[in-house]
């Protein structure tokens, strides 16, 4: 695991986010595109062979995610912006539509993406795609993902930077944002915090990652550990953050209120 040194001087900035609610936008059906990760002894088969029934029953197929992304953006952007529009795309179209109240302005669009810690049987590469970083440079917001290292969601963050500046975008017009999941203990030590973690982590995320691999991605450890890699990420850049508690304990929520956000004001 990484190390993160506690800043002694100076403070970051950062808007925190609690994630009460996980509703991500997929490129089919939301529901039907997600596993259950509350199944404890659910195997990386299982888990796979479903992820592929989704796909299946909303008749697309996962090789399409990136193009069918686009069009989504294009159409919502279409539609929550001007009455009566109509789109033509390759996967979605329609006629004559109205969203009615419609936003004053458009809401900014955050897209996801980046390097992924591989596992066996995925489409996902320990490195961020092109494409996905011409997606991310277009919409200016990136909301990098948990499921690679810390170390990886710092590289990406350099690499989009260069991929605007070679696009001709300037690359302080980027905003980085950062999701990740949390399970907060008030233990002083470490090791001890890292203990107590690992069930909740486990009946939240299934068995077939290693707790190694869990710790790599997700905030995991003692609240100063914590704080340290969030601060870790608020010196690389980091201005957006969403922390989604692994349980529905409320006491989760007083906790990342009374140590965690204090320490980015």
């Amino acid at each position: 695991m990484s190390n993160y040194t506690i800043p002694h001087t100076g403070r970051s900035r950062l808007a925190l986010f609690a994630l009460l609610a996980v509703l991500p936008l997929t490129t089919s059906l939301p529901v039907l595109a997600q596993t259950d990760p509350a199944k404890k002894d659910e195997t990386k088969k299982e888990e796979k062979v479903e992820n592929l029934a989704a796909f299946e029953v909303t008749g697309s197929r996962i090789e399409e995610r990136g193009h069918r992304t686009d069009e989504i953006i294009e159409a919502v952007t279409l539609l929550l912006t001007k009455p009566n529009v109509s789109y033509s795309g390759r996967y979605y179209s329609f006629r004559d539509v109205t969203i009615d109240p419609r936003p004053p302005r458009m809401p900014a669009i955050w897209v996801s993406g980046g390097s992924r810690v591989p596992d066996p049987g995925e489409h996902d590469v320990p490195v961020i795609a092109k494409t996905v970083m011409d997606r991310i440079v277009k919409a200016g917001h990136w909301l990098s993902r948990c499921s690679g290292t810390q170390e990886w969601v710092k590289r990406d963050w350099l690499q989009l930077q260069a991929h605007a500046r070679g696009l001709g975008r300037d690359p302080k017009s980027l905003t980085f944002g950062h999701c990740n999941f949390i399970h907060l203990v008030e233990d002083k030590s470490h090791d001890k915090a890292v203990a107590r973690s690992r069930a909740p982590y486990v009946r939240a995320m299934g068995t077939h990652r290693s707790w190694e691999h869990l710790q790599e991605c997700y905030m995991v450890g003692s609240i100063d550990r914590i704080n340290a890699r969030i601060h870790d990420l608020a010196g690389a850049g980091l201005k957006y953050l969403v922390l989604g508690p692994v349980t529905d304990d409320p006491a989760q929520i007083d906790l990342l209120a009374k140590r965690v956000m204090p320490a980015f004001r």
